[in-house]
């Protein structure tokens, strides 16, 4: 019996000896726990940086591009819309006259005006002076584009010099002056195909002519292509 008793008390410390420590299980346990947070974590941060992904590229995509400006064009058309209808009556009916060239068969030298005919502003256009008449008194904005055309010469020519002048006529003083010019000249050997523009803004009254006149280098002017015009400012 003595000797059994011995061997159960020696059993027994074994026992304890051999389990682990509670508080080892404890954090062995707390760490395992915050393994698997930070997995959840990392993965809840991909799936955010994916969707932000995602987003971006949605957001550069031409069709999303396309739909954004088509947006922003209707929003502005409609408030250009707007502002149209609410301008004051006077701005909308500004004079506005527009002028494409007609090859005159009276007209073929040098030392004459242009022949037009109105594409706009029909009212303001006198044709037997080939003007513009000023409507009433203002700053415009006066233009004119001169296209210039000429075949290749095989044989020897001397070069082609073209003059254009703005003229302008007043009742206060009835001559021709000139208010804005132009000078070119064209290799007889070249083949042209060119535009000459002429542009500047004037003070301009009622009454007031304005004309253009080809001084050289008719034959050299493309009538189909050629205007001339003013607005008001």
């Amino acid at each position: 019996m003595g000797r059994n008793a011995q061997d159960q008390v020696a059993l027994r410390d074994v026992e304890v000896g051999a389990r682990p420590d509670e508080s080892l299980l404890v954090l062995l346990a707390h760490c395992r726990d915050m393994k698997r947070q930070e997995t959840r974590l990392r993965l809840a941060t991909l799936f955010l940086l994916f969707g932000c992904c995602a987003v971006f590229l949605f957001c550069i995509s031409p069709a999303f591009k396309g739909q954004a400006v088509t947006a922003e064009f209707g929003t502005a058309y409609s408030k250009q819309d707007s502002v149209v209808k609410d301008c004051p009556q006077t701005i909308l009916t500004r004079p506005i006259i527009h002028l494409t060239s007609v090859k005159s068969a009276e007209d073929r030298s040098n030392g004459t005006h242009i022949k037009w005919d109105a594409t706009l502003g029909e009212k303001y256009y006198n044709s037997s002076e080939r003007a513009i008449v000023i409507p009433q008194p203002g700053i415009y904005y006066v233009y004119m584009r001169i296209a210039l055309y000429q075949k290749r010469h095989e044989e020897e020519h001397e070069e082609e010099r073209i003059s254009i002048k703005l003229h302008t006529w007043k009742d206060s003083y009835p001559k021709d002056v000139t208010i804005m010019e132009a000078f070119d000249g064209i290799a007889a050997t070249e083949h042209v195909n060119k535009n000459v523009y002429l542009g500047r803004v004037f003070e301009l009254k009622t009454g007031d002519l304005l004309r253009v006149w080809i001084g050289s280098g008719y034959d050299l002017i493309d009538f189909r292509k050629t205007f001339f015009g003013a607005v008001l400012l």
